[in-house]
């Protein structure tokens, strides 16, 4: 009937994989997005060296027979970090968002672009809240002039959490290593900050 959605029902299960970590370890997906041809990226955390978490992003082919591509990103500190979200933008970039531990900041926003293949890392930024205390980044957009949105919660340093959105645009003159400012405008990583992050108290 008009106005009405219609019944969904599971009847055939397509296809289906199973990832284990390394030796066996801890793994866990967090986010996945379907690529126009029919690729599968699954972002989310293993365990790595140390048993701390790690970043594990990874292509499968449309029947999960093949992993088309991975990589890992693991902070410089050696500690838990973890992917939470992932989009494509209209170049099929892989954008990733999540956690990573820095001492001394504890936990930070992070986000990554890479090519399509995972073969290089195009663009990386993070975020740290001014008391430096725990932020996860949780949410991923991208529209298609490619500019990126990130929504996460952030330490108050008061017993609370507030919810954020920043908006930046990839610069996609910049070299991955580049900090300079171009009409300034902080450049840092290939990300060059169009909106800085919009908090809203959670009620």
């Amino acid at each position: 009937a008009p106005g009405q959605s219609a019944a969904v029902a599971f009847t055939t299960l397509v296809a289906t994989t199973l990832y284990l970590g390394p030796a066996g370890g801890y793994a866990s997906p967090a986010a996945v997005v379907v690529a126009p041809n029919g690729e599968i990226v699954v972002a989310g955390s293993e365990a790595g060296s140390g048993g701390f978490l790690d970043w594990r992003i990874q292509v499968w082919n449309p029947e999960l027979t093949t992993m088309v591509a991975t990589t890992v990103f693991a902070g410089s500190a050696g500690a838990d970090d973890q992917a939470n979200a992932v989009v494509l933008d209209s170049a099929g970039r892989i954008i990733v968002a999540g956690d990573e531990w820095r001492p001394g900041n504890e936990f930070d926003w992070r986000m990554c672009v890479y090519n399509s293949s995972l073969s290089q890392l195009l663009a990386t930024t993070s975020y740290d809240d001014p008391a430096h205390l725990d932020n996860f980044a949780r949410g991923l957009a991208v529209d298609e002039g490619g500019t990126i949105v990130v929504a996460g919660t952030l330490g108050t340093g008061l017993g609370g959490i507030v919810t954020s959105a920043s908006v930046s645009q990839p610069d996609r003159s910049a070299s991955c290593a580049s900090l300079a400012k171009r009409k300034g405008t902080p450049l840092v990583s290939g990300f060059r900050t169009r909106k800085r992050s919009v908090y809203r108290p959670d009620s």
